[in-house]
């Protein structure tokens, strides 16, 4: 009993703990911001749908990168770009809240980027006449959200 015990929590392994703490919170955030879909940008779009890729140029070309909609599992169109990583849920939103309620759709801003720096290359698919282009896909998509919205992250700091 007169024995000292000895601390398992000395500077070595505060100093692995910060260390992997502070990598886990980088990973995060990078995520959160979309940077691991933003990297390989191109492998994904070449996997989208032509109603997909559609869909995104859409957002583009309205400039508004966040969708209100119900989240419809029998429509892939929206969980199937969250799957591909260019939209994200809201934080929080289990799964009994998406089955009932409307949610916001967001485009990760690293991904909001990479995609509008392809609007002037020849990559983009949007014809030169973008607002007979934008009111056509606005039609096609129209039933099923309920509105865009341009978030804080994108707006011109004039506005």
């Amino acid at each position: 009993m007169d024995e000292k015990r000895s601390s398992l929590w000395n500077h070595s392994n505060k100093a692995e703990y910060t260390a992997q703490h502070n990598s886990q919170t980088t990973k995060l955030l990078a995520e959160s911001k979309g940077e691991h879909t933003a990297l390989k940008l191109e492998t994904v779009l070449s996997t989208l749908s032509s109603e997909q890729s559609n869909f995104m140029e859409y957002l583009l070309l309205s400039q508004k990168n966040t969708v209100v909609a119900r989240y419809d599992t029998a429509d892939d169109l929206l969980p199937g770009l969250v799957e591909k990583g260019l939209l994200q849920l809201p934080t929080g939103v289990g799964t009994v809240s998406l089955l009932k309620l409307t949610t916001t759709f967001r485009v990760p801003i690293a991904v909001w980027k990479a995609l509008n720096k392809r609007i002037g290359s020849e990559s983009f698919k949007a014809p030169l006449e973008h607002s007979n282009w934008l009111l056509e896909l606005e039609h096609q998509f129209k039933k099923r959200i309920d509105v865009l919205v341009e978030s804080a992250e994108i707006a011109p700091k004039d506005k």
